[in-house]
Parts: C-alpha cells; sequence; structure tokens
C-alpha cells in the first residue's frame, strides 16, 4: 500500500533522493506547490517513463486491477470498438429462471456512461436475444432512443421461455444519469413480475409490473449469452445498424438468483456495498452469479462465483477493459467520489503549472487525509500521491493537478485505511481544452464525417447533440442541435472513429503536434446562423448564453475560447469582441467572459481570422456582400487583438479553404456550391479545424509559428516600362520562404498515350490499355481519370503517399510528417493548380472593375512575387491588391479550378512544410 513521508522543510530531499521514494508509490506529506519542483526534478525520469509506456497503449486493453469490467466507448458503432464477453448457456437452465411460481430474480450492477449515451440507439446490455425462441436480455434505451417517444433513457427487459408469455418490463432511469445502479427483475413466486433501479444513497425507483401463471426461462436459444451485448453466440464484433449497439458502460456484478426474491432492503444493501450471497437469505442457487470486483484480471474473475452456480467460464471477444470502482468497497467503510465525464481534460490557465478540477464525494467508516494519485491505463504512476483533503462524510473540493500525457485515472484513499482504494471508473487528462466559438462555418467542420482521418485517441469533444424528435440525430452520424431535447455530449474520440468529427480530429491534430502528447478537450460552441451581441443578450432567444452554461458544468470552464465567428456582426468590430471578452463598449449586455459562468479567468482570446467565399453568380473575380462582410470583419477583430495583446491573439488566415458545400456523397460527379468550406477534402473543413487549432496554440504561447506572414502591399513598386510589379513578402515564421500547395493534379483534358506524372520521382505512363506495372489506361472522361490515377496511387504508394480524389483532381500526400510530395505533369491535359499562384487582382480605373487576368505572378526568391503584364504596359496609378474579399470562388464550374492550391504559404512548419496562408493586402496606388 502507498506510504507516508513527511519532508523536513529545513533539509529538502533532493531530486536523486526522492526519485526511489516516487517509484516506490510512496506519498509526500507536504502543499503540492511546495513539491513541485522537487516532484519535477526527481520524477521526471520515471514520471516520463510511465508517460511513454501510458502512450505505447493508448487505444489498446488496460492491465489495472479490476472492479467492474468496461466495455469500449461507442461499443459496436464502429469497426474495431466493440468487445463483450460470452458465457456458455450450459446447465443455465437446468433449474428454469424467473419461473412465475417461483420466488427468484435477476440483478446486474452497472454504471451507464450519460455523457455519451444521448443517441437514437437501445444499448445491448445482457442476453442471448430479445422477443423471439427462449431468450432473455437487458436494453438500455439512449436518450434520443425515439421509435416511441417516452422510453428514452430506461432499462427494458423482455424474456421468453418455450412457450407461455413474454416478460417485458421497463424502468425510467432518467434521474440516475450516470450514476451507479442496480437493475433488479423479480419474481415473488406468485406470478407477479417487476423491475426496479436501486443506487447508493438514493431512494428506489419502481419500474413497470406485469403478471403472468406461466411465464419461465425454461431454455436457451443458441449457444452462449453474451455481457455487454446481446447474442446466442459468442465473438460477432461488426458495427450495428442504428438504432442497435452494443453496452458502452461498466458492469460489476450480475446474476439470476432461485428461491428468494429478495426485497428493497436488501437490494438497497446490496446495490450499496452489502455481501450478495449473505443479503439475500433464502437463495436455493444462482446461476451466471459473475463479480468483478476485487482486483486481479478480467480473464480471472469468469468462472462462477458462487459454489452453487453450475454455469461455466466465458471468454472474452474483442476488448473488454478493467474497469474502475462503482459499488461502495464495503456497505459501512467506503471512499468514492462522483465520476467526472469520460474524457474530462484540466486546462491550467496561462502562466500556470497546474490546472483544478472540482470534485465532490462521500465516506463511510475511514479516518485521515485523502490521498489521491493519477494512474495511466497499466497502472504506472502519472501523478504521485499527494494530499487531498480531510476525509468527512461528504466533501467538496479542488483537485490541483499538472500536466501529464495521456489519459489517467484518479485514485483515492485515506491515511488510515490504504486499503480501501478508490478508483474512478473515467479517464481524464490535464493538458489543452480549447471552445471553438463561431457560427455554422466551424459548426459544420466540427461535425464533418466524409473526410477520413485518423484520430490520436488523446482528445475528446463536447458539444450538444441530438433530439428525440429526429432519430438521424446521432453520434455515429452527428448532426447538432441546440434544443430543449438536447444535452451536452462529452466523448473521447477513439483512434477507430476515422470518418466523423474531422474539424475536431484535426483541429486536436494541430495542438498535438505541439503539447507535449498531453490530452485534449475541443468544446463547440458554435451555432449556424447567429450573432454574438444576440448571445450575450438574454432577452434574445435566437442563442442563449444558458446553454454555454449547461455545457461548461459538463466540460468545465477553464478554457481557450477559439473565436471564429464574423457573418452576423461583421459591422460591428470591435465593438463586438469588446462586450463579449471585457464587457464595455456600446454592445455591453447580461454577460461576458469575465463574469465567470462559461469562462475561467487565465486565457487569451484567440480570433482565427475569418473564412466564407466570395460568390461568383456572374463570374470568378466579383467581390460581393459575403467579401465585403469578411473583410470588414478581419480587419475589426485585427483592430481588437492590435489594441488588447493581453487579452487576445491572431491566428492565421483562412483565405485558402476549399468551398464546395459537399457534405457528403460521391466524390465524384460536378457538385458546385458554397459559402461553405467542402466536407469531403481535406482542404475543406479539416483545414478550418487545423487552423482553429494553431490559433489554440498562438493563444496559450505554443505556437513555433506564431506570426501571420504577410504580402507587405505598401512597399510595391513597378518598373519603369510599367510591366512588371513587385511585391515583397514579409516572412515571419521560422524558416520561412514562400511557396504554393502543389500537391494536386488537375485533370482538365485526358493524356495521350505515352504522357506521365511523375510523384517523388515516381513515373506514371498512360496507356491506352492493358496497363500494367507503373502505368494508367486512359479513362472515358476526366473524373474517371481522376479515379483510376487515384486508384493506382491507393494501390502502388500507399507506403509512402495518402491520396484523395473529387471530380477531377487528385491530391497526393506524403504519410512522413514534415514532408510534401514533389509533383511534376508530361501531359498538356493534367495541369499543377499550386504552379499558378492566385489571388492578385488589377483595376486600371481607379477600382471600379478587377480583373485577375492579363498577368503571370511568379515568386522570384523566398521572400518576393512579381506580377508580369502579358502584353503592353500597365496605365498611370494603377492599383494592385491580393487576397480581399475571402477564400477563392465557388457556384461556377471555376470552383473546379481549385485555386486555393495558388495560395501563397509562409513555408514554414505547419501542414508538413506547407506552412500558413499570407496576409494579403487592400488596394494600393502605382502611381
Amino acid at each position: 500500500m502507498p506510504m507516508i513521508l513527511d519532508l523536513d522543510p529545513a533539509a529538502p530531499l533532493t531530486g536523486a533522493e526522492m526519485l526511489p521514494i516516487l517509484q516506490g508509490g510512496q506519498t509526500v506529506k507536504a502543499p503540492f506547490s511546495d513539491i513541485l519542483g522537487v516532484i519535477e526534478e526527481a520524477g521526471n525520469v520515471a514520471i516520463a517513463q510511465a508517460q511513454a509506456a501510458a502512450l505505447a497503449i493508448e487505444g489498446q486493453q488496460w492491465t489495472l486491477p479490476a472492479q467492474s469490467v468496461q466495455f469500449p466507448n461507442f461499443n459496436r458503432q464502429f469497426a474495431g470498438l466493440a468487445g463483450h464477453i460470452a458465457y456458455p448457456n450450459t446447465n443455465l437452465v437446468s433449474s428454469p429462471l424467473l419461473k412465475w411460481d417461483v420466488p427468484s430474480a435477476f440483478f446486474i450492477m452497472l454504471q451507464v456512461p450519460h455523457e455519451r449515451t444521448n443517441q437514437n440507439r437501445r444499448y445491448r446490455v445482457m442476453g442471448n436475444g430479445f422477443g423471439s425462441g427462449s431468450t432473455f436480455g437487458l436494453l438500455h434505451h439512449g436518450d434520443d432512443y425515439s421509435p416511441t417517444l417516452n422510453t428514452h433513457d430506461e432499462f427494458r427487459w423482455i424474456s421468453k421461455g418455450t412457450t407461455a408469455d413474454i416478460l417485458d418490463l421497463a424502468v425510467d432511469v432518467q434521474t440516475r444519469a450516470a450514476r451507479p445502479q442496480l437493475i433488479v427483475v423479480t419474481c415473488d413466486g406468485a406470478g407477479n413480475f417487476a423491475i426496479a433501479s436501486f443506487a447508493p444513497g438514493e431512494t428506489k425507483i419502481a419500474g413497470a409490473t406485469q403478471a403472468s401463471t406461466n411465464h419461465t426461462i425454461n431454455g436457451a436459444t443458441g449457444t452462449h449469452v453474451l455481457v455487454g451485448d446481446i447474442a446466442s453466440a459468442g465473438g460477432t464484433l461488426t458495427a450495428l445498424t442504428e438504432p442497435d449497439g452494443a453496452f458502452p458502460g461498466a458492469i460489476a456484478f450480475h446474476g439470476f438468483v432461485l428461491g428468494t426474491a429478495g426485497n428493497d432492503a436488501a437490494w438497497q444493501a446490496i446495490a450499496e456495498g452489502a455481501d450478495i450471497a449473505a443479503t439475500l437469505s433464502g437463495e436455493t442457487a444462482f446461476r451466471l452469479f459473475r463479480d468483478y470486483r476485487g482486483g486481479g484480471r478480467v480473464a480471472d474473475k469468469l468462472a462462477p462465483t458462487a459454489l452453487n452456480d453450475t454455469t461455466l467460464a466465458g471468454a472474452i471477444h474483442g476488448t473488454v477493459h478493467p474497469g474502475g470502482n462503482i459499488v461502495r468497497q464495503s456497505a459501512s467503510e467506503w471512499l468514492r467520489f462522483d465520476r467526472l465525464p469520460d474524457g474530462y481534460v484540466v486546462c491550467p490557465p496561462d502562466g500556470s503549472r497546474t490546472g483544478q478540477v472540482r470534485l465532490r464525494g462521500t465516506s463511510a467508516g475511514v479516518t485521515g487525509d485523502v490521498l489521491v494519485r493519477v494512474v495511466s491505463p497499466v497502472g504506472d504512476v502519472l501523478v504521485p500521491p499527494m494530499r487531498l483533503c480531510p476525509v468527512a462524510a461528504s466533501m467538496d473540493v479542488l483537485l490541483e493537478l499538472p500536466p501529464f500525457v495521456g489519459w489517467g485515472f484518479l485514485e483515492m484513499w485515506t491515511t488510515g485505511n490504504p486499503a480501501r482504494i478508490f478508483r474512478m471508473n473515467s479517464r481524464v487528462g490535464c493538458g489543452d481544452k480549447a471552445a471553438a466559438i463561431g457560427q455554422s462555418q466551424i459548426d459544420i467542420a466540427m461535425f464533418a464525417s466524409n473526410y477520413p482521418m485518423v484520430p490520436s485517441g488523446r482528445a475528446s469533444f463536447c458539444a450538444w447533440q441530438g433530439t428525440r424528435s429526429d432519430p438521424a440525430d446521432t453520434t455515429s452520424s452527428p448532426t447538432n442541435r441546440f434544443s430543449t431535447s438536447a444535452r451536452p455530449q462529452l466523448f473521447v474520440i477513439e483512434p477507430q472513429m476515422t470518418n466523423v468529427y474531422n474539424g475536431v480530429t484535426a483541429m486536436a491534430e494541430r495542438i498535438a503536434e505541439h503539447n507535449g502528447e498531453r490530452a485534449i478537450c475541443i468544446v463547440d460552441r458554435a451555432i449556424p446562423g447567429t450573432s454574438a451581441r444576440d448571445w450575450i443578450n438574454d432577452s434574445v432567444t435566437a442563442r442563449l448564453w444558458a446553454q454555454d452554461e449547461e455545457m461548461a458544468a459538463l466540460c468545465g470552464t477553464d478554457i481557450c475560447p477559439v473565436w471564429v465567428w464574423y457573418t452576423s456582426d461583421n459591422a460591428f468590430y470591435p465593438d463586438t469582441l469588446n462586450a463579449v471578452v471585457r464587457g464595455t463598449g456600446p454592445f455591453r449586455s447580461d454577460h461576458f467572459f469575465g463574469d465567470g459562468t462559461i469562462q475561467a479567468g487565465g486565457f487569451r482570446l484567440g480570433i482565427c481570422l475569418p473564412t466564407r467565399a466570395t460568390t461568383t453568380a456572374a463570374g470568378p473575380t466579383d467581390f460581393d456582400a459575403f467579401g465585403t462582410a469578411r473583410t470588414g470583419a478581419q480587419a475589426g477583430q485585427i483592430a481588437f487583438a492590435t489594441a488588447q495583446p493581453t487579452l487576445a491573439v491572431l491566428g492565421p488566415a483562412t483565405t485558402d479553404i476549399a468551398i464546395n458545400d459537399l457534405a457528403s456523397g460521391a466524390i465524384t460527379g460536378t457538385q458546385l456550391g458554397g459559402p461553405h468550406q467542402s466536407q469531403v477534402l481535406r482542404e475543406g473543413s479539416a483545414r478550418l479545424g487545423y487552423r482553429a487549432g494553431e490559433t489554440y496554440l498562438r493563444a496559450r504561447g505554443l505556437s513555433p509559428s506564431p506570426h501571420n506572414s504577410f504580402l507587405d502591399g505598401a512597399a510595391a513598386t513597378i518598373n519603369g516600362g510599367r510591366t512588371v510589379i513587385t511585391v515583397p513578402a514579409r516572412l515571419r515564421n521560422t524558416n520561412g520562404r514562400l511557396r504554393t500547395d502543389n500537391t494536386m493534379f488537375r485533370i482538365d483534358s485526358l493524356p495521350s498515350a505515352t504522357e506521365t506524372v511523375t510523384i517523388d520521382g515516381h513515373v506514371i505512363t498512360f496507356v491506352a490499355s492493358g496497363a500494367s506495372g507503373q502505368q494508367v489506361n486512359i479513362a472515358a472522361d476526366a473524373a474517371a481519370q481522376a479515379t483510376a490515377l487515384g486508384n493506382y496511387i491507393a494501390a502502388n504508394l500507399a507506403t509512402t503517399h495518402r491520396v484523395d480524389r473529387w471530380n477531377r483532381m487528385v491530391i497526393v500526400r506524403r504519410v512522413e510528417k514534415g514532408r510534401l510530395p514533389v509533383l511534376a505533369s508530361g501531359s498538356a491535359g493534367i495541369v499543377l493548380p499550386g504552379a499558378s499562384i492566385e489571388g492578385f487582382e488589377i483595376s486600371e480605373n481607379a477600382g471600379v472593375t478587377w480583373t485577375r487576368t492579363g498577368f503571370a505572378v511568379a515568386i522570384v526568391d523566398s521572400e518576393t512575387v512579381t506580377l508580369t503584364k502579358s502584353s503592353g504596359a500597365w496605365a498611370a496609378n494603377v492599383r494592385v491588391r491580393a487576397y480581399a474579399g475571402g477564400p477563392f470562388s465557388y457556384g461556377t464550374t471555376d470552383e473546379l479550378n481549385a485555386r486555393y492550391k495558388g495560395h501563397l504559404y509562409d513555408g514554414c512548419e505547419a501542414e508538413n512544410g506547407l506552412g500558413f496562408p499570407l496576409l494579403g493586402f487592400e488596394p494600393v496606388t502605382l502611381a
């Protein structure tokens, strides 16, 4: 057991002396802030080793001592996320179960992860079937389960024998939320059946009753009974179709008891930690009685718990983790704390080495002080033991944590009773937490789900989701909703969730590049089409601050705000930000960040500069209302950050976003649209998320590339012959050099036989037919040719490259971090959009009309571009501007030219060395 050592302030231990103490699991008796420096010096080696081990097992089997069994997050909703225990049904019904004239019961102690179950799912908890054959099954209905509107967040029991009645009982457990609860189905021996929920320290919830003079489970269809799922045989782990899903929670014990139905007092005592067999007086036998508590391996707990249980040992299929404590350690002696949501992240404010989280707990029969530490999923110590508070019957305390890598579990015990260890049954982190605040652009990005990505498994997401009136709103196919029947959800985005929440994964991806592998939480505070001025005004109900207060109650207020908002308030910056951030100015209203309700102090605002495209109904150079709004909003946001450097910092530009408004569907075809970003190309929602992540890094002082490089229009010059305009770039990040995103083949016309394209020296030749080796057949049209070329890359260069295909575009990426592919085309019909620098416009009539044609743009050195007139000379007082109005055009076929690839970038380390886009400039006149 952990031991306690007193430090003598007059003779502090050195790091070398502290190291074996930490490795031995001993507890330092001193304020955490006093010993942090010693821990940093001495524990760095040991903790670094533990943290490396923690990272190595992300997404794999945990090996902590089992106090329950924990089934996977989103069990059987995504490929590779699945697990259950299969028990042979041999001897299960040698004595009939729940027979109408024999006192008996079924019982199961479990915990529902309420923070991620607002779904249209009926979770299969345990059984071999439901409703047909000789089966029984326990189901939990998610909060968004809506085939019938009154069955959400309830447990439902369905059983049937070889003949006789079907037993169908339900108990509504909405008020239990994530509290542990004991679900009991009883038969009194006189044909009366009932279901109920019991929970520690709470009153019984009585469910439905049913009378039957013949119900009995006297047969068992199939070969097995599953725990964590329902099927008549074990081993099926494929994803289930909505509304079905396997159980994603934790189970401490379960079983059938014969000879007694117990009573309310007995079941309440068992829910509070009493011995099961001793409490159920009169029992004659148990069946499928398994108790997963008491430490050790889950695999060693699959044999019968009771001597009079003749059922056979089970087997694990897929992933079943050792869970934490969901039942009191005993009826008279316990320590426990309310469970934090799985994926909760503590975020230290700027300048602090620790963050805080509020914990509430209870105890009985234990003495001394409460100690706490953080352990990895394999039991290594990530944060050494420290004193939390004096133990009491009721505790409400702030836990102070230093950052650590990945996910960990909180373990608590008392100095007087070190054997009574409580391990919270949820993953927590101490790292980085960002709120994406805005409208439809960032909201669409967060929920985008059609660009395959690989999550790290170290990021969680908090967002409003679900409404029971719309079964389509689910986590596996998410649609954001803000309504009275929705509620905030918080969950870890597992590595297997490769095609969902693209913007969240991309935002976390950028943060993770520079956060030391710590956990990350992204919070979605975005509602389409809303105003920031309405947000802080309670009299306007279009957007309610109270909704974000509810979200803060789940995810915390220790969060860095990232602003991705401009359309509704574009004419009212910087006053809008003054009202929201500072509570000052003409728009000051009922709320602002400083009131502490959704935003703790100690964090700067990051401003991700506005996106939104210029519409092109009449042509690709129109400067419409969207472009004007974006330009005005950006100027006002820059003005706010410039005036308030201690409160706000600017993120990168977003003028290079792929616009097509395509949310899903085939990636071939001719879909056009806008003004929102693409959800099928990385340059769309994923790129916007990545830029929001960079904005967070800048706000926290973590970015190695914290500056916005820009084209210096004020320093532009024109030569004497008025044929060449020279524009210098100011590259402000390390190792910068001008470049474009030259990573796409665009097929404008079909190649001829023997023409080629080259990818990092790999030459691919087009042939009329019969392609073999490094050849691709010429296709029937440009889109089909893009598909054929993409298929070749995917099949032959998969170890080094990734490929995206859309319409007549083929985008190539390097697998290796930090490198961009080098592409070349030996075909007149296949062009590299990034080879043409885009975004410059010229006016020779005092700004009345503008053109993007009639001149060529070239990079002439690492920080200079030139515009060379195609013919003739420019008139006196010619005007030039760059990136006016926002991203490149949408809505016409010009969208398919992928002009965003020709944006200028600063070549810093971001995006594998592509860097961030340069800011442009408003019109300058060259006399």
